[in-house]
């Protein structure tokens, strides 16, 4: 649910940078925002621009939507599961016009996910799209498909969400003195391989040394302090211990 919940702009567009669902959104209006007792709930009105193949041909033109989303977690039962969803519905207000050279579609779309195992999540779509115009079938189609299967990459979404965090805190540590992880040089922290200076490099995290058999490589998206969506020139480098207690803290 960490990768679904996305109340604010800013959110939207880190979101988007990883499960790459939408070419343009903007949050119209905030009805009910996340609390620190239910950080998942939301409530907000959006507009969202779905790009679509041939575009720049002039054969079609871009789709856009304004709808309203909910997202949450609800337990069935004293005793049963944790179910989060999000609902995503079209809305229509007199302020919504039509923007230019774009067509106003409706949507209709629910998901559910529900947490079986420490590291396994089912999940459970339903929906419908209407592109609001004349659209060749096998461009819906892949538009529709692609937009259906974002949920799947919510997991990955919220894991690199979670490592931004960490990363931030790490730093904030180091900044005041923290205690840093100290290695002998040239020894990796997980083989206890030579790990050389051309080659070896260090864990982000734990600041251990890693060869680089050792290590796992991930492109990172954030905001700059002007707001701006940025991400690292290259991937940073990460020790696999590291990164799995990362995902089992809650």
């Amino acid at each position: 649910m960490f990768g679904v919940a996305n109340p604010t702009l800013e959110m939207m567009r880190i979101k988007s940078s990883y499960v790459d669902d939408v070419s343009g959104a903007a949050v119209l209006a905030s009805i009910a925002e996340p609390t620190m007792d239910d950080p998942f709930c939301s409530l907000v009105i959006k507009w969202m621009e779905m790009d679509l193949p041939l575009r720049k041909s002039g054969l079609v033109k871009n789709r856009d939507y304004v709808y309203m989303e909910a997202t949450g977690m609800v337990q069935l039962g004293p005793q049963g599961d944790r179910i989060g969803y999000q609902l995503m519905h079209s809305v229509h207000f007199p302020q919504t016009v039509d923007r230019p050279h774009k067509i106003r579609g409706r949507l209709s779309m629910c998901s559910f996910f529900r947490q079986t195992s420490p590291d396994t999540l089912e999940h459970y779509s339903s929906g419908t799209i209407d592109p609001g115009g004349v659209i060749p079938r096998s461009l819906l189609v892949r538009s529709a498909a692609a937009h259906m299967l974002a949920p799947l990459r919510y997991a990955y979404c919220g894991q690199m969400k979670k490592l931004t965090w960490v990363l931030q805190q790490k730093r904030e540590e180091r900044r005041l003195g923290g205690d840093c992880h100290h290695e002998p040089k040239q020894v990796c922290v997980t083989c206890r391989a030579k790990a050389g200076h051309l080659f070896g490099t260090k864990c982000r995290i734990c600041q251990g040394h890693l060869c680089m058999s050792c290590s796992i490589k991930k492109k990172l998206s954030f905001l700059a302090p002007d707001r701006s969506l940025q991400g690292h020139q290259g991937p940073t480098i990460y020790r696999v211990i590291c990164l799995l207690l990362l995902n089992s803290v809650v």
